[in-house]
């Protein structure tokens, strides 16, 4: 059977703030949730501060597994 993702945007503000990425990593413990999830940032996010949202990507995948 194919795999279902559930692709959910995520706003530049949320990308830089620590408590999203709390939050996401309290909702996704202990369940598979993160195996059906993908989070979409726009390239403007990017703009911003590079370094910081690479870094906040790479814990984020890391850490879930989730694609961004």
């Amino acid at each position: 059977p194919k795999k279902i993702k559930l692709a959910v945007n995520i706003s530049g503000k949320d990308i830089y703030d620590e408590k999203f990425v709390n939050e996401l990593n309290k909702i996704l413990k202990g369940s598979d949730f993160s195996n059906f999830l993908e989070l979409e940032i726009t390239e403007q996010i990017l703009v911003k501060d590079i370094e910081k949202a690479i870094k906040t990507i790479s814990y984020i995948n890391q850490k879930h597994g989730i694609e961004v």
